[in-house]
Parts: C-alpha cells; sequence; structure tokens
C-alpha cells in the first residue's frame, strides 16, 4: 500500500482581504479533501478487476505447467477484489476437454503475486469428476512473482508441493486470498 507523502497545502500571506482569506479556505478545504480521498482510497482499497459490468468480475481460465493445449470450457465464473496489495479471488471453472495439455493444473490469477520464500497463501478448493490419489486433499497456492495459483496434492505419502495433473475434464471451486505485487 502506498500512502501520499507529499502534500502541497495553499499558504496564508499576511494582510489579506476577507475575499482573499475566504478564497484561501476554500483552496485549503479542497486540498485538504483530496489528500482525505487518496489516503481512505489506499488505506481502505476498493474493488478492481477487468470486467466493465459490476468492478469486480474476473473471467478465470486454466492452464498447465507443460503444454497448454485448446480448452473447451462449460463454465467460466469468478469475482477478484483487490484492496490495497491484499487480493482475494472467487472462482467456479469447469471444461470438459483439453486438447493437448500437459503437465500441472494453475488458475491464471487477475493480479501478479508477490515475491516471498515459501508458500503462505493456501486455501482449500473443491474438485468434481477430477481423478486424484486417495486420502488426498487439493489446494490452491499462489506462486511466488507469477499469475498462477497452482493446485497441489498433499496427503499419506505425497510432498504438500506436488502439482495436480491436469484433467481432461473437471471443475474447480474455490477461494484464495494473496498478497498482490504493489502499484500494478
Amino acid at each position: 500500500m502506498t500512502l501520499p507523502i507529499n502534500f502541497k497545502l495553499p499558504e496564508l500571506n499576511d494582510a489579506q482581504s476577507p475575499e482573499q482569506i475566504t478564497s484561501y479556505l476554500q483552496d485549503l478545504n479542497f486540498e485538504l479533501q483530496n489528500m482525505y480521498d487518496q489516503t481512505a482510497q489506499n488505506v481502505n482499497g476498493f474493488i478492481r478487476s477487468y470486467a466493465d459490468v459490476d468492478g469486480s468480475e474476473w473471467i478465470p481460465t486454466i492452464s498447465s505447467t507443460g503444454t497448454t493445449g485448446t480448452i473447451g470450457y462449460t463454465l467460466q465464473s469468478g469475482f477478484s477484489r483487490r484492496s490495497g496489495i491484499m487480493t482475494e479471488i472467487w472462482f467456479d471453472i469447469a471444461w470438459e476437454s483439453i486438447g493437448g495439455s500437459t503437465g500441472t493444473v494453475y488458475v491464471e490469477l487477475p493480479y501478479k503475486s508477490s515475491a516471498y520464500a515459501g508458500i503462505p497463501f493456501t486455501n482449500a478448493i473443491i474438485t468434481e469428476t477430477m481423478v486424484y490419489p486417495t486420502y488426498s486433499t487439493i489446494a490452491i497456492t499462489a506462486d511466488a512473482n507469477s499469475y498462477q495459483g497452482r493446485l497441489v496434492q498433499s496427503g499419506s505419502g505425497i510432498p504438500n508441493t506436488t502439482g495436480l495433473p491436469i484433467q481432461p475434464v473437471g471443475r474447480i471451486r474455490g477461494y484464495l486470498k494473496y498478497i498482490g505485487v504493489e502499484d500494478e
């Protein structure tokens, strides 16, 4: 989050007429209101997205770490909210065909994730018609310094960073909160 630091307020000179003082106070009020609006917007954040409708809709897509072929989507619904550099996404993606895709699956994020060490941004998701090992759970994590929300497996005998292989048919519904890049 970047807060404004260089404020230039109008100055009051000595021996001014009442009209000049009134004008000065109006200018001062305008500048202070502007300063407050900028600070409030930076502190509280606001909803941003690529959609033109209501400023919160985002069309999620999936891709893969290997070759990404043609994907036949049956559902792409998503919302993003950005408060300062904190980013939240909600998504529901379903597909019926993945032509020529290989590797592990990830959700394309609307905002770039910050550079960090470790995997602090992991959230659970719900999958349908996807195959993965017994006693596994699937989560999504925002990879550092990227636009990738990687789906990872965890469970007995599976390292928690093992990506989920891309599936020919599937549905992913989920939520992820992560720290985005400043001034994006």
